[in-house]
């Protein structure tokens, strides 16, 4: 299995190592014994994942599953059609080095003061994925209160979920991948 992680994620835990880890039980209940490479750097935008995809990062070994989550840091940035154009050509490029994978794509985690941008940005990562026939799943709903905004309960700064959002996060992905 691979992780592509986004910065929503950098403090979750796996290796390497971050200098936080806010979700480490969760990673290990969820994803150690599935043997996961971690991918994914923090301030990571889709050009950034990109080149490593370009230079090699997918070469020289199998992965089962990959599970790509970026793009939030794109938000500042770009438009949502580029973002959604930079998911589309990351999936490509990923699926040409690794045809066997299987790929879940998830929607970017809300974040506090984005939340409507997001969801309309998740619809189109939604019918990306459709299109390219890779598996999409969306766990934003996971982390809103009832308000549709960020469950400041299971974030620590609004971005960032805490080790209760990443119990949360573990078991959707979990039940995404479960074969």
């Amino acid at each position: 299995m691979g992780f592509y992680r986004q910065l929503h994620n950098t403090f979750w835990a796996g290796q390497p190592s971050a200098h936080i880890a806010r979700g480490a039980s969760s990673w290990d209940k969820y994803f150690k014994a599935k043997n996961p490479v971690n991918m994914g750097f923090g301030w990571d935008r889709i050009e950034n994942a990109l080149w490593r995809v370009y230079h090699g990062e997918l070469d020289g070994f199998a992965a089962k599953q990959i599970v790509l989550m970026i793009g939030t840091n794109n938000l500042q940035f770009n438009s949502d059609a580029e973002i959604a154009e930079g998911l589309k050509t990351l999936i490509t490029a990923i699926k040409a080095r690794q045809p066997q994978a299987k790929i879940l794509a998830l929607g970017i985690l809300p974040r506090r003061e984005m939340e409507s941008r997001i969801t309309k940005l998740n619809l189109l990562y939604a019918k990306t994925a459709l299109n390219l026939k890779v598996q999409y799943a969306d766990a934003g709903n996971l982390l809103l209160n009832t308000h549709k905004k960020v469950n400041e309960e299971l974030f620590t700064d609004g971005l960032h979920p805490n080790a209760q959002g990443y119990e949360k996060l573990g078991a959707f992905i979990n039940k995404q991948i479960a074969n």
